[in-house]
């Protein structure tokens, strides 16, 4: 699980209940283990590797030492995410890497290392949590809508090219939900039943609520 949010964390409680392995990865290694000491408090072990996902051999380096840790891969969850408010006629080159290097660039560091492994393990899924941890605010800016079309045109491609090697490839959309007269963030216990939705039906794409520009 790369970018570990609370979602993921009952997620990553759900599947290690099921006996599966679980690693976290993340810029953080204060931040790695202190999750690590709370899952495992709850019965929970899990491995933990410090990766900044926007730099190759970072990213190299923690998939080197989860390979010697398990050899087998069976799902990498990619749940990394940046906001940019910038308008185009505002927008500096800068800010653009920024936001491509986390919410694009990032997932393709990550899945080009984890393929391999995903192949030997005779397939598996790959999740990208779109958006990153919650839906994009309505007034978010041209970088953050440039690299998500982007990484939507990316995830399609590369979901036709390893489909006949059982990768899934899995785009889980986080959106806002109706109630009555107001419209509202989704509950945490909503993006975990979307999660465990997409990790065991392996759909091509999932919508929890609604989201603009995006069929559920």
């Amino acid at each position: 699980m790369v970018g570990p949010s609370p979602e993921l964390l009952e997620l990553a409680r759900v599947l290690g209940r099921r006996g599966e392995q679980v690693a976290l990865m993340a810029r953080s290694e204060i931040r790695l283990q202190q999750l690590r000491a709370q899952l495992e408090g709850e019965g929970v072990p899990c491995q933990i590797f410090a990766a900044d996902v926007t730099e190759p051999d970072s990213v190299l380096q923690a998939f080197t030492k989860l390979s010697r840790w398990s050899p087998r891969l069976d799902r990498l969850i990619y749940n990394k995410g940046a906001v940019s408010s910038e308008q185009a006629v505002q927008l500096t080159e800068s800010e653009m890497h920024r936001v491509m290097s986390v919410n694009l660039f990032g997932f393709v560091n990550c899945f080009q290392l984890a393929h391999p492994m995903l192949k030997r393990t005779g397939g598996g899924t790959a999740v990208i949590v779109a958006g990153g941890q919650r839906s994009q605010p309505p007034e978010s800016g041209v970088a953050s809508e440039v690299s998500r079309a982007a990484l939507q045109i990316y995830a399609s491609a590369l979901r036709r090219e390893v489909a006949a090697e059982n990768i899934s490839v899995c785009e889980l959309f986080l959106g806002r939900v109706r109630d009555r007269e107001n419209v509202r963030e989704l509950l945490p216990e909503e993006i975990v039943a979307g999660l465990l939705h997409i990790v065991d039906h392996r759909p091509d794409r999932y919508v929890v609520g609604r989201l603009s520009g995006v069929e559920e």
